[in-house]
């Protein structure tokens, strides 16, 4: 029994050590690793994703549309900037640093193009000068055009679009402004008049100038612009052109399709893609700009910064995206904010209704309408989550005026904002004299129907007005006359 007994305590003993080891190998163990009332099990932090080495730093740059709430999340590109507009209603699908200066390369020359199209005609005869030909690069895109050669204007647009050369860019310029920097100047009018707010240009074709740049989004409404012409949409239709002979030379020059994604021999390949415009410069690196259409819809795609054929890779996927997750509603053409509607029953512009792109299962009634009235400009602006889908503009001049000379004292039963648009565009300010206020504010609450006879009425008054003057004027001539007679006469009696 003794020898049991010692037996179970010397068994006990070997047991102790390991009996402490487990508990302090328990108590070691951080108070995050087992969920507490206090510390639940979801707030256990997370390691960093670790970075693809062969992946550039902006695949990892947020995308801006992400952030708005019910949106879908877009892909990851190597573009430093992106973006995919809706052509139809200009709504802004993806974004991605759509705002940030870039160097644009060739897609510079959209703009060329787009005011070639305003400011000429195909039949345009086009002579080439010594600037035209030797102010570019030798080692930059061309098409052997001579000093002196003449094309069409046809055949030029074809050269811009299919090879993207340069020379011709210069040469439309000087055929349109009479200098490629007059030119220019009509290039940064022209953006700024589309709503571009971070673009300036130097060159007509896109080579490099620190000071020639431009953004995603800025670039996106300058290729809306542009697709709005059935003929530029003609040319991107096309592969191939040929240019005959010409003046200087008696060889055809054969033209081909620089965007990959038209043709179907390439592995870049996209069936929707229509038309696009591709640039290079070791300072931007690539840039496109793509259209592609798919049941009924057309999307313009834009990144810029990109390294390599990646470009076709990633305008691939931002197109899927917009293509699948988006599709078109018409926006209530009701006000929701002052000023109410009801005030406008007569102009039809104000109540159109406003088409925008929302997210795959979200209708018109997820929507939200505002309206502000600055002047006689009324703006509606639909949004989503306070994400802006598309604005309307209307100017309201005409309307405002014919509703005070209808009625003036309806105005004063109508919103602030109404009221006040009326008072500017109605009676100048300040008002020089009160009489003159009340005769302007009394002429204007007139019909329109009634100002010829207001105006007869007033030149039958000024007319009796002068005669009256006149008879006056006579009279007294002839009153001092008699009275300088008679003073005459009695001192000739005495």
């Amino acid at each position: 029994m003794r020898f049991e007994g010692a037996l179970q305590m010397k068994k006990r003993k070997k047991l102790l050590p390991l009996f402490l080891a487990l508990i302090l190998a328990y108590s070691a163990v951080p108070a995050w690793a087992e969920p507490t009332a206090e510390t639940p099990a979801e707030e256990v932090p997370e390691t960093e994703p670790e970075l693809d080495p062969g992946l550039p730093e902006a695949y990892y740059t947020p995308i801006a549309t992400d952030a708005v709430e019910g949106w879908p999340k877009g892909p990851a590109v190597w573009a430093d900037s992106a973006v995919v507009m809706d052509y139809d209603t200009g709504t802004i699908l993806y974004a991605k640093e759509m705002d940030k200066q870039e160097y644009p390369a060739s897609i510079t020359k959209l703009m060329t193009v787009l005011l070639a199209l305003e400011n000429s005609s195909p039949e345009d005869r086009v002579s080439f000068s010594e600037h035209a030909i030797w102010g570019i690069e030798r080692d930059s895109s061309h098409i052997g055009i001579r000093v002196g050669e003449v094309l069409s204007m046809e055949d030029c647009l074809y050269g811009i679009l299919l090879e993207s050369a340069n020379e011709v860019c210069i040469a439309v310029a000087e055929h349109i402004a009479g200098s490629e920097e007059a030119f220019v100047q009509m290039m940064n009018d022209r953006a700024a008049e589309l709503g571009c707010t971070n673009t300036h240009f130097v060159t007509t074709n896109g080579l490099h100038d620190d000071s020639h740049y431009t953004t995603a989004h800025d670039m996106a409404l300058i290729a809306r612009a542009v697709w709005e012409h059935e003929y530029f949409r003609e040319i991107e239709s096309n592969q191939i052109h040929k240019i005959g002979f010409t003046n200087r030379t008696g060889e055809e020059r054969w033209l081909a399709q620089s965007h990959k994604m038209m043709n179907s021999s390439t592995p870049y390949y996209y069936p929707d893609c229509v038309g696009g415009k591709t640039g290079f410069t070791d300072q931007a690196l690539n840039t496109l700009v793509t259209y592609a259409q798919r049941d009924g819809r057309t999307l313009i795609c834009v990144n810029l910064r990109t390294n390599g054929w990646q470009n076709y890779y990633d305008t691939q996927a931002m197109l899927n995206y917009g293509f699948e997750q988006f599709h078109q509603v018409t926006a209530d053409s009701g006000l929701s904010s002052p000023p109410d509607p009801s005030w406008l029953p007569e102009d039809p512009a104000a109540r159109e209704a406003i088409t925008v792109t929302v997210p795959s299962g979200v209708s018109a009634a997820d929507l939200t309408t505002d309206s502000s009235l600055e002047g006689s400009v009324l703006t509606r602006r639909i949004s989503y989550h306070g994400y802006t889908l598309g604005t309307l503009t209307t100017d309201l001049t005409d309307t405002l005026h014919a509703l005070l000379r209808e009625s003036p004292a309806i105005m004063a039963k109508q919103p602030a904002s109404v009221s006040d648009a009326v008072k500017a565009i109605t009676r100048p300010a300040p008002a020089k004299s009160g009489f003159f206020e009340r005769i302007q504010t009394a002429f204007a609450a007139l019909p329109s129907w009634k100002y010829p006879l207001v105006i007869i009425l007033t030149a039958l008054i000024l007319f009796y007005l002068i005669i009256l003057i006149v008879q006056i004027r006579r009279r007294r001539r002839k009153k001092k006359r008699k009275k300088k007679y008679n003073k005459k006469k009695s001192g000739k009696r005495r």
